[in-house]
């Protein structure tokens, strides 16, 4: 395949290329990563995508045991462009977002959401809501903004909120200053819950 660059075209079948393009010097830098890890490093770079499916084809880059390639699934094109552009290339990748992000992603509406939920079924993978997320923090109540940052941050029940680091609570109380004491007030429910 040929695409334009500027003035010049180049080959995109052209590994070598690709690599430099992605900010790769050497071959050993992406040798041995899944495909989650390439895709977290270099997802951002112009034809990451290209050259990860050169990677997959010559064996440098795997996909892990049990897990499977969105591009392999039995599904629609629609949910397959909507989920690559999102940077879901193995569907268990999809547990990143939450139900609310993902609503997010454009040209998903209510069928080919309900498309994505039954592969999911089907394959075992489970997203969640920030509402089920809310469930789980005992009394503490907080808004759709700061359960989203706790999505983020992997805070998914109240006893995460026991092991949050001090760089964790810095993100927190840089989104709002309140949450330090929502933090403290459920780390203190935790220890009285634990403690009966």
């Amino acid at each position: 395949m040929l695409v334009k660059t500027s003035s010049k075209r180049c080959r995109t079948d052209n590994l070598e290329w690709l690599l430099n393009e992605i900010g790769v010097k050497d071959i050993s830098e992406v040798q041995g990563l899944s495909v989650s890890e390439f895709i977290e490093r270099y997802s951002q770079k112009h034809f990451s995508n290209i050259c990860l499916d050169r990677l997959l084809e010559v064996g440098y880059v795997y996909v892990p045991e049990g897990e499977k390639l969105v591009a392999e699934l039995p599904i629609t094109t629609r949910l397959k462009n909507i989920l690559l552009r999102n940077d879901v290339y193995i569907l268990s990748d999809i547990v990143k977002y939450s139900r609310e992000d993902i609503m997010k992603f454009r040209n998903l509406g209510e069928e080919t959401m309900k498309e994505l939920e039954g592969v999911c079924e089907q394959e075992g993978v489970r997203f969640i809501s920030l509402h089920e997320i809310e469930d789980r923090m005992l009394e503490v109540k907080f808004s759709d903004r700061q359960l989203t940052k706790m999505f983020h941050l992997n805070i998914l029940h109240s006893e995460d909120s026991l092991n949050v680091t001090d760089e964790e609570v810095e993100c927190l109380i840089q989104l709002d200053k309140g949450m330090l004491k929502k933090i403290e007030k459920m780390q203190k429910l935790c220890e009285n819950h634990g403690n009966k």
